[in-house]
């Protein structure tokens, strides 16, 4: 537990803008109210309430109001008037303007009254009352005083059961939890140095005290300033024992604490010091001397992906480093668009996202403030809030942005038209993440776009032939002019960057280097453990620190010696507590040269038994998942081989008696898709069965969307490469059918998934065409214009996503699938 706060210190902290300010019934009772009389609080008129029924008093004003209410209805009116004539401030106290008149991060109060905007009135702050109902737009921009319960100048019949927390029926703490001022309350708990209480009573703030219980580690910057205790008072022992474990109290009263706060203001003023960024770069505000680009720059960005910034910076506009992609003019396009909100880049690995982001952020600068993500700090939160404060234009740029989703929900109250985020991912987890933004930053929509970086188009070949030529790497490949060098980029790599990037590996000149470093740093079991340990880290969505890795890994914290090898830090990155592969085409090589897929499998495995002993912690249950993900598992190893299919089978057999996987629902799905990939179908139907029961027995209302298309996929394969055609083989594929098209239904928002399969289609029809009947042919045609009509439905309803991969090749595939068919019909 930290040291408590001072009350000079907490003053300071209020001073420089730092604190947040919570007032409760005790800030406002010596107010006057427009009865010519002072305030109090909620108790007295709850009483006055009790004596004008005639019954016995009771100080809790919701259960008497109700109790009004329910005597007549027209008391309503009544009840409005008297909480209008007990709450609105007619006057207000010298304490009360000073306390006003200094720069509060933030005001939140369990108050009806009106008191503390009023006093602001006078000072260089006008403050605007807000409620749960209103919108945290522009909550930066405005000083605003967040009414828990609600306000009284805003209140009317209407509001008594839902805006205004007085009856009993009404929930503060649900309705504001599910709020979006709960997210923007959470970053100001978080970024705030001092938590100031005035004049609450946590035993009538009940929701403010189960709130702020659930919050660990801020009784260090939490004071309470409470009323002055009068001779002969009972202490409330319970009160301030609650209060004492959330912070420090001060019975010192309210006029007493502006009176402190004059005497600390005469000679302490603001820090006025610029904030600094630390977790975001703000890229506006770096320079660089200037740097051509040489061969070694060339060499470096094209062979192991390493960016020079300085490089990057002095030739953003001639394309002689990082060219313009073709999408850029597009994605410049949807950022000018006043709707869009959130530009999604995706690619496959190695196929350029940070190349581009990059690049594209360069332009951003002329625009507005960019700010480009580069870690994760304990206080990335206040970093956010700063940013917020910034005016105009801000682009928000996070690479991976799936590692990112908690971040981006920080961002959620602040998210106005000046906002644009650029997220980049790759295209199979943006597939399965991309739905989640919506709900996730308070977006719609229409104010995403989508763009994919998969591909290559014929600017962006020539500008890769270009910096090919200018670094000498074309030396020992037999391309010794442009048509034979875009029949290699072309044909050979299908247009695809990551596909040349590993063509240009696989060169001698290149190839050899990196077998010699691997060949250096395999001597040692510990660096090659790290460095295998890094790959998987960096190929599959764990995003683990370095001390985090070295835990799993089951290694001792690494030496100074080992962190500066010369040949490990060739092909990896260690920063602090960062650490990475410096380029996934080096490691996706090393992994197929040196036939390390074993040794992948063997310390997945590792890493799940030493997760596994740790599993309670968020990061290592990530593990458990991640590592028997077949979509991860394809990143990592050369998943087209046979033989690693097998191996991925038997790693799978290995983990299947784990405490954690012998009931996990999601491990059997991958089971059977391992098995499914290696063509072991009756391993797989049993292990689907597994699945399905483990979900129901988990809940059972599960939706199985992921195991039901899977399956799917199973009875189409099976019944094409083990069955001949039969009498059955017709309604196979129409189960199979039935079953995807009813899941396109049921999980709409990810129907990429569906359409993955519909290449088992095309591969039943062209093994069991020449056994269909006439009639056979035709209903299969028709559940192929079927499932065509709904990627239709799919495109129409998603034209600003970027769409290709499983959903154009399914178009193509179902036109091939309807043509065939066609021409084989004799009418």
């Amino acid at each position: 537990m930290g040291e408590s706060m001072e009350i000079t210190e907490a003053i300071k902290h209020i001073i420089d803008g730092n604190a947040i300010l919570f007032l409760g019934a005790g800030f406002s009772a010596d107010a006057i109210n427009i009865d010519e009389k002072e305030m109090g609080d909620a108790k007295e008129l709850s009483y006055k309430l009790c004596d004008e029924m005639n019954i016995d008093r009771s100080d809790d004003l919701g259960r008497v109001s109700q109790y009004y209410i329910n005597l007549n209805k027209d008391n309503e009116q009544a009840l409005v008037e008297k909480l209008q004539n007990s709450f609105i401030c007619k006057s207000y106290r010298k304490h009360h303007e000073i306390i006003a008149d200094l720069p509060w991060k933030r005001i939140y109060t369990t108050n009806y009254d009106d008191v503390f905007e009023k006093a602001s009135r006078v000072t260089k702050y006008n403050r605007i009352a807000k409620t749960l109902s209103n919108s945290t737009e522009n909550i930066s921009n405005t000083d605003n005083v967040i009414h828990l319960n609600g306000y009284i100048r805003t209140l009317d019949v209407n509001k008594l059961e839902n805006e205004f927390k007085l009856i009993t029926r009404s929930y503060m703490i649900e309705e504001f939890k599910g709020s979006n001022w709960y997210g923007l309350f959470n970053l100001d708990i978080s970024n705030a140095d001092a938590i100031i209480f005035i004049g609450t009573s946590l035993k009538y703030d009940i929701d403010l005290q189960r709130i702020f219980f659930s919050y660990k580690e801020i009784r260090d910057k939490v004071i309470f300033i409470d009323k002055e205790m009068v001779t002969g008072e009972k202490i409330d022992i319970i009160g301030d024992s609650s209060k004492n474990e959330l912070g420090r109290v001060f019975k010192i009263g309210v006029e007493n604490f502006a009176k402190e706060i004059e005497a600390c203001s005469l000679h302490y003023k603001k820090n006025e010091q610029p904030f600094k960024f630390r977790c975001f770069l703000h890229i506006n505000d770096r320079e660089f001397e200037y740097s051509k680009v040489d061969i070694r720059s060339l060499w470096d960005l094209l062979v192991i992906g390493k960016i020079k910034e300085n490089v990057l910076y002095s030739n953003y506009t001639n394309n002689k480093y990082i060219f313009e992609r073709d999408k850029s003019n597009e994605i410049e396009k949807a950022l000018n668009d006043e709707h869009s909100k959130v530009i999604i880049v995706h690619s496959n690995l190695a196929n350029g996202k940070t190349c581009f982001v990059k690049y594209f952020s360069e332009n951003l600068k002329k625009k507005g403030n960019v700010f480009f993500l580069d870690r994760c700090l304990d206080y990335i939160d206040r970093e956010i809030n700063e940013i917020s404060k910034i005016k105009g234009m801000k682009y928000i740029i996070i690479e991976n942005y799936n590692y990112y989703l908690d971040i981006l929900k920080k961002f959620k109250p602040f998210i106005n038209s000046d906002y644009k985020f650029i997220l980049t991912c790759r295209t199979y987890i943006n597939e399965s993440v991309y739905y989640k933004l919506n709900n996730l930053m308070g977006i719609n929509e229409n104010e995403k776009y989508e763009f994919s970086l998969n591909g290559i188009g014929e600017n962006e070949r020539k500008h890769i032939i270009s910096l090919l030529d200018e670094s000498n790497i074309w030396s020992d490949l037999d391309v010794d002019n442009v048509d034979k060098k875009n029949y290699l980029i072309k044909k050979i790599c299908h247009d695809n960057l990551a596909d040349v990037l590993l063509y240009i590996v696989k060169s001698e000149v290149v190839s050899s280097k990196i077998k010699e470093l691997y060949e250096e740093i395999a001597k040692s079991d510990i660096k090659k453990r790290l460095l295998l340990g890094v790959i998987i880290n960096t190929s599959t969505p764990l995003d683990l620190k370095l001390s985090d890795l070295i835990l799993v890994l089951g290694m001792d914290n690494l030496s100074s010696q080992i962190k500066r090898d010369k040949y490990l830090n060739e092909l990896v990155d260690i920063e602090e507590n960062n650490i990475k592969s410096k380029s996934s085409i080096f490691s996706k090589n090393i992994i197929a040269t040196q036939n390390l897929s074993k040794d992948i499998l063997s310390i997945m495995k590792d890493m799940i038994i030493n997760a596994s002993k740790l599993r309670y912690g968020k990061g290592n249950m990530n593990i458990l998942r991640q590592l028997i993900s077949i979509s991860n598992i394809n990143e990592i190893l050369d998943y087209k081989n046979k033989q690693v299919k097998r191996d991925v089978v038997e790693y799978f057999d290995e983990l299947k008696n784990f405490n954690y996987y012998k009931n996990n629902n999601f491990f059997w799905l991958q089971y059977a898709m391992a098995c499914l990939d290696d063509k072991q179908y009756d391993r797989a139907s049993k292990y689907f069965d597994i699945s399905y029961k483990k979900s129901f027995e988990k809940n059972p209302n599960f939706d199985t969307y992921q195991i039901d298309t899977q399956y799917a996929r199973y009875l189409l394969e099976k019944a094409t490469y083990t069955d001949e055609y039969n009498d059955n083989s017709y309604e196979i594929f129409k189960k199979a059918h039935n079953i995807l098209v009813s899941t396109l239904q049921k999980k709409r928002g990810q129907s990429y998934y569906v359409f993955r399969q519909v290449p088992t289609y095309y591969e039943f029809i062209q093994k069991h065409i020449s056994g269909m009947l006439s009639k056979e042919k035709n209903d299969i045609k028709t559940l192929c214009e079927e499932m065509k009509e709904k990627i239709e439905e799919y495109l129409q309803k998603n034209k600003k996503r970027d769409l290709e991969g499983s959903v154009k090749s399914a178009m193509i595939l179902l036109d091939k699938c309807i043509r065939e068919i066609f021409m084989s019909v004799i009418e």
